[in-house]
C-alpha cells in the first residue's frame, strides 16, 4: 500500500530547512523530520512507484484481454463442434439421442498434427462422421428406431473393435520418402487406441505420390501423401480436392484444445499479475 504524505515547512535554523511529515488523515504519535534532500528522494521514489503501478495495471489489462480473446475463440470453436456442421442428418439425430451407448463422433476422438491434417482427413474421409458406440447391440436398436422414424442414416463403430480388425504394421525402415506410420502423427486417448489402430494403423505417410506408389507396390500396404493422395493395395487411388470439411473438423478440434491449454496458462498469469498489482 502506498501512503501519501503531507509535507509542511517547520521553523528551523537558516542553514537547515526541515519538513514535518504526517500520514494524511491519520494521527501521528510523533512528527517525523525530513531534510530537503530526503524530501526530494521521497518524491522521486513516489514517482517511480506511481510509474510501476501504471505499468502493472497495463500488464494486467493486457493479460486479461488476451485471455478473454482466446477464451472467446475457443468457445466459438466448441459451439461449431456442438452444432455438428457438415455432418449428415442421420448422424446428428443419433448423437442427439444422448443415449449412454453413444460416445460421439470418431472425429472427436482423434487429433492430427497440423502438417498431416490433410493426409488424415483424406484417409478417413466420411469415417470421421462415424458414431463411436460402447454397445453395438444397443446401437443396432437405435439405428432401427431411426429407420422407423425416417430420421436418416448413420454409421456406427464400436469403441472396442474385434481383434480381427487390427491390421499388422508393415516396417517402413529405409523406405525412401516414407515418414512413418500415420498413427504416429495423431493424438488419441488410451481408451481409444484399439479403435484408432483399427482405422489408421496400417497406413503409412509419404512425402509425395512417387514414394507412396513405390511403397504400396513393394510392401502391399496403404499409403497417403501429405497432400492427401491415397493409394491402397487393391489399386484404388483417391486424390484431388473435396476433403475441406473433414480437414476443418480436425483443425477445429485441435485449435480448440490448444486454446484451452493457452487459456489455462493465461489465467494463471492474470492471477499472478493481480497479486503483484495488489
Amino acid at each position: 500500500t502506498i501512503y501519501s504524505f503531507v509535507l509542511t515547512e517547520k521553523a528551523a535554523p537558516p542553514d537547515l530547512k526541515v519538513y514535518v511529515a504526517s500520514d494524511e488523515g491519520r494521527p501521528t504519535v510523533a512528527p517525523r523530520l525530513y531534510t530537503a534532500a530526503q524530501v526530494e528522494a521521497l518524491e522521486a521514489r513516489l514517482a517511480e512507484l506511481k510509474h510501476e503501478v501504471v505499468a502493472s495495471e497495463r500488464a494486467l489489462d493486457e493479460a486479461k484481454h488476451e485471455a478473454q480473446r482466446k477464451r472467446s475463440r475457443m468457445q466459438a470453436l466448441l459451439e461449431v463442434q456442438a452444432r455438428l456442421e457438415g455432418v449428415g442428418a442421420g448422424t446428428r439425430a443419433l448423437v442427439a439421442t444422448k443415449d449412454p451407448a453413444v460416445l460421439g463422433l470418431f472425429a472427436d476422438r482423434i487429433e492430427a498434427q497440423h502438417e498431416v491434417t490433410t493426409a488424415l482427413a483424406s484417409w478417413l474421409g466420411q469415417r470421421l462422421h462415424d458414431v463411436v458406440v460402447s454397445d453395438p447391440e444397443r446401437a443396432v436398436e437405435l439405428l432401427d428406431r431411426m429407420r422407423e422414424e425416417k430420421k436418416g442414416r448413420a454409421t456406427v463403430v464400436p469403441q472396442t473393435p474385434p481383434a480381427s480388425a487390427q491390421a499388422a504394421l508393415v516396417s517402413v525402415e529405409g523406405a525412401p520418402g516414407i515418414r512413418g506410420h500415420l498413427i504416429d502423427f495423431v493424438r488419441y486417448s488410451a481408451e481409444d487406441e484399439a479403435l484408432v489402430r483399427s482405422v489408421v494403423g496400417a497406413v503409412v505417410l509419404a512425402d509425395d505420390v512417387a514414394s507412396a506408389r513405390a511403397f504400396v507396390a513393394s510392401h502391399g500396404a496403404a499409403a497417403v501423401t501429405v497432400c492427401g493422395a491415397v493409394f491402397t493395395p487393391d489399386g484404388r487411388i483417391s486424390g484431388g480436392t473435396g476433403e475441406d470439411v473433414a480437414a476443418h473438423m480436425l483443425d477445429t478440434k485441435r485449435e480448440a484444445r490448444e486454446l484451452g491449454d493457452e487459456v489455462v496458462v493465461l489465467d494463471a498469469a492474470v492471477t499472478e499479475k493481480l497479486h503483484t498489482h495488489q
